[in-house]
């Protein structure tokens, strides 16, 4: 479980990362075909753009036309390169005013959300929308499909298959969050079946794997589809001669449980859901009588991967470079601290983590961001976490202040200019959102800690930090820099256990970390179970491992 939670978070930062640098554009999939015809056609065009204006100016020109609205490749917010905004605006200024609207589909899918605002605004539109599947309308796709009044699909084209899954590689949905996503899929699927006569349980069946499906036709034509349960209860009532009706035929299972339904064009017509299949575009729209002077093509510029939006800086105003700077220096700063608390002495951690929260607020400082205010903040909160650690016993004020001081700190230096009026209308919008950010940075350092302390003595720079299993001998510990007294130890190669349960006197407080003096002479540097040791105390080790030696006092 650590491994794929390790493995997600690396992967997630990765890409923001990539996004932050590249700010590449989502790519999205067209047939050869497609382009040529979009070439031939004489149709107008229209480009969906945020600017509100020129949103009105083109609703104008959609009085009594045929709007077609591409939903193609990944569905999702701009900010994850998807286009459901301009989507959804396209389909709100065609509403009332177009004489009918076409959602082109080809997609593999999306973001649920996303899939379901387009949905809602597909059902509330007051000018009817049919779809047109292309190629393929798969997961969010086919909830998009099915949203629309009539479908028609191309032949070869598929739709189906709408069982939530996540978009992180190697990441799984637990059972009891998956059968929660799935609920609200399946009730936006039902909403859909409710408001254009498609089968409820055909719909159902495309999102949940547990459901076998029965394709029942009677002797007075008419035909259902029935879950295994509601197949039984059937049976049952006909033989008890309950239910009057005789099948016409044997019934049919349309597929069986441990499947999703995914339907060919000819089969999602045979069974009601597509209207009609087409050979192309071309008889689609000579089958609606539409004339091609009559069309409006909504042009759907690309979105972008912005990891800035998603992360909330996108409101802070720096360059992409800058960002991804500030990102690896606060990572640096936290996992570099966090690391540093976690073991004696002060070293390489420790450094680290002061040059990455000094780069932080040097580089806001000079963008007018950060103020010695928030840096005040941030320095009291380290302070108070101090005096936690090594004065005062146990955890309580200091440490609870020092927290809140240093989150305040890092969350208030990355808000933009309060006096601002954005900030004014948007205060605490952005303050919750740049406070989870925040938090999700303070997780990831401290995941960088366990795999640090778990792998750190594999890694060539942290070797350093802990103690070998092994010391090596002769010139070969001259080599390596090992001073004369620790070559002594090497008739006792095994560091770890030598002073597994030698005892002491504590030579510094143990706070919870320090000194102790070994009934040998030797001084060593120790960790208590937690609690703070005063100096003369007696003490015991009772285990070792690579990076701490722990001691317990001995009550006399």
């Amino acid at each position: 479980m650590k491994k794929e939670l390790r493995q997600s978070i690396f992967l997630l930062l990765l890409t923001a990362i990539l996004g932050l640098a590249c700010n590449c554009p989502a790519q999205e999939t067209a047939t050869s075909a497609d382009k040529d015809k979009t070439e031939k056609s004489s149709a107008t065009e229209e480009t969906i753009n945020e600017d509100k204006s020129s949103e009105k100016n083109n609703s104008v020109s959609w009085e009594g036309k045929t709007v077609i609205i591409p939903v193609t490749g990944v569905i999702g917010p701009e900010s994850f390169g998807g286009a459901e905004e301009k989507i959804i605006a396209a389909i709100n200024n065609a509403s009332g005013k177009a004489r009918l609207i076409v959602m082109e589909i080809n997609s593999p899918g999306g973001v649920v959300d996303s899939c379901d605002k387009i949905c809602e605004a597909i059902l509330h539109s007051k000018t009817p929308v049919y779809a047109l599947v292309i190629r393929k309308a798969i997961s969010g796709g086919a909830m998009v499909a099915t949203a629309c009044k009539e479908i028609y699909m191309i032949k070869g084209s598929r739709m189906g298959d709408i069982q939530p899954m996540m978009m992180i590689p190697g990441a799984k949905i637990d059972e009891r969050t998956g059968e929660k996503i799935e609920a609200d899929v399946r009730a936006i699927m039902a909403s859909n079946a409710s408001h254009n006569g498609y089968s409820k349980v055909l719909l159902e069946a495309m999102v949940t794997r547990s459901f076998q499906i029965y394709e029942v036709k009677f002797t007075d034509g008419k035909r259902e589809f029935l879950k295994q349960e509601q197949y039984d209860l059937l049976k049952k009532n006909m033989e008890q001669g309950i239910d009057k009706r005789t099948f016409a035929q044997p019934p049919r299972i349309v597929v069986t449980s441990g499947k999703l339904l995914s339907l060919e064009a000819q089969d999602a017509h045979y069974y009601g859901l597509a209207k009609k299949v087409v050979e192309d575009k071309e008889h689609f729209l000579k089958d609606l009588a539409i004339n091609e002077s009559d069309i409006i093509n909504v042009a759907i510029a690309e979105g972008k991967f912005d990891a800035m939006r998603i992360l909330k800086f996108d409101k802070i105003g720096l360059s992409n470079w800058l960002i991804m700077l500030l990102v690896i220096c606060l990572l640096a700063g936290i996992a570099g601290t966090l690391t540093e608390l976690s073991i004696p002495g002060f070293g390489l951690p420790g450094a680290i983590g002061i040059i990455g929260f000094s780069s932080f607020f040097y580089i806001l400082m000079m963008h007018n961001r950060a103020t010695f205010f928030e840096i005040g903040l941030f320095v009291v909160g380290i302070a108070f976490l101090i005096i936690e650690i090594v004065v005062l016993p146990g955890f309580g004020f200091a440490g609870i202040t020092g927290i809140i001081c240093l989150v305040a700190g890092l969350a208030l230096s990355m808000l933009p200019d309060l006096q601002s009026s954005y900030m004014q209308e948007h205060f605490w919008d952005e303050t919750i959102s740049v406070l989870g950010v925040t938090f999700a940075f303070i997780l990831i350092g401290l995941i960088v800690l366990m795999y640090i302390l778990e792998k750190g003595d594999k890694i060539p720079l942290l070797k350093a930090l802990f103690l070998p299993e092994k010391l090596p001998a002769g010139r070969e510990a001259l080599k390596e820099g090992i001073s004369e007294d620790e070559q002594d130890r090497r008739e006792n190669p095994d560091v770890r256990t030598k002073y597994l349960n030698e005892c002491g006197v504590t030579a510094t407080m143990l706070r919870p970390s320090g000194k102790v003096k070994l009934d040998s002479g030797e001084i060593i540097d120790v960790v208590s179970e937690g609690k703070i040791i005063d100096v003369g105390e007696r003490v015991k080790v009772i285990s070792t491992s690579m990076n701490h030696i722990l001691v317990r006092r001995i009550s006399e």
